[in-house]
């Protein structure tokens, strides 16, 4: 593939299973990934690691446990079934290993990691001090962390 400033190459790789491909790399992205994968902390490293210096981590992930309730009113049966099924989902999420409040962590696991040029954090909600990015400021819901090795 070419983009408008030259050729590039797009990568597919299961992080809960594979090992790492080897780098570095100009971006890595995951959507959605990190939450359902059970060696969570061992794939957000080799993301990381996968990086060249002044490389981008994309990454964009949910944090089911702070949606509310579909119908905050249950005044009648499809609205109490409409949460059983929101509650259910999320129990079936939960026993087949996804970490429901992973994308909230994600701010301070990229800290720790080193990148630096935050931005993003839309899982956010309030101020971090050392992070910027719009969501940082107005807890916006949004795609989430992107961080700069």
């Amino acid at each position: 593939m070419s983009a408008a400033g030259g050729a590039f190459e797009v990568l597919r790789h299961d992080v809960g299973i594979d090992e790492p491909p080897a780098g570095p790399f100009d971006l890595v992205h995951a959507r959605l990934v990190l939450v359902h994968v059970p060696q969570r902390s061992t794939a957000l490293a080799a993301m990381v690691a996968a990086l060249r210096p002044g490389g981008w981590l994309v990454l964009e992930d949910a944090d089911p446990a702070l949606q509310p309730p579909i119908c905050p009113d249950e005044y009648g049966p499809a609205q109490q079934l409409a949460n059983r099924l929101r509650r259910g989902f999320r129990t079936l999420l939960a026993q087949r290993g996804a970490e429901l409040a992973f994308g909230r962590t994600l701010p301070r696991l990229l800290r720790q990691a080193g990148l630096v040029d935050y931005r993003g954090g839309r899982v956010l909600s309030g101020h971090l001090p050392g992070l910027r990015g719009a969501g940082d400021r107005d807890g916006s819901p949004g795609s989430g962390p992107v961080g700069r090795r």
